[in-house]
């Protein structure tokens, strides 16, 4: 008699957990989202906050190599190799950038992948980001860095600078 509750006892024992088991290796409502449909709002601000801070060591670099007279042209060249990227993960990534005194100012638009220089700009000087956004930057006498990212998703527009 003792034996057959034993053998019982191991019975229910093995069916619930093989119960436990199936229960933890069964996965319910999946989604599956392939491909890169999209880019969110922290992806957008990381990708943001990467040029700013590369930017920022391109500038150095040419301060450091004593050629402060080109870094314009560095921050050019590393701005077209950025968008390449960012364009990748998000192909609706666009760039404005504003750098320059009260003497000259050169803007840049990842539209035209152009850099337009002004001489003696106006100070304030307005800029059209995109057709919603329009800015004005106070120039001084020392070089200033300014720049715009931005972009849409589901008609939804993200800027960050």
């Amino acid at each position: 008699m003792k034996q057959e509750k034993r053998g019982q006892f191991f019975i229910i024992f093995a069916v619930i957990l093989g119960i436990i088991i199936l229960g933890l290796a069964t996965v319910f409502n999946t989604a599956i989202r392939t491909g890169r449909e999209g880019i969110t709002e922290k992806k957008f601000n990381t990708m943001c906050q990467n040029y700013k801070e590369e930017t920022y060591r391109v500038s150095q670099y040419a301060i450091n190599t004593t050629n402060k007279s080109n870094e314009s042209g560095l921050i050019k060249d590393f701005t077209i190799k950025y968008l390449n990227y960012a364009k990748k993960t998000d192909p609706a990534f666009g760039l404005v950038y504003i750098y320059g005194n009260v003497s000259k100012v050169i803007i840049f638009n990842s539209t035209t992948t152009q850099a337009e220089t002004i001489l003696n700009p106006p100070n304030p000087y307005p800029v059209q980001i995109s057709e919603k956004i329009n800015k004005e930057y106070e120039l001084s006498n020392d070089e200033r860095f300014w720049f715009v990212a931005i972009t849409e998703k589901d008609g939804e527009e993200y800027v960050c600078e």
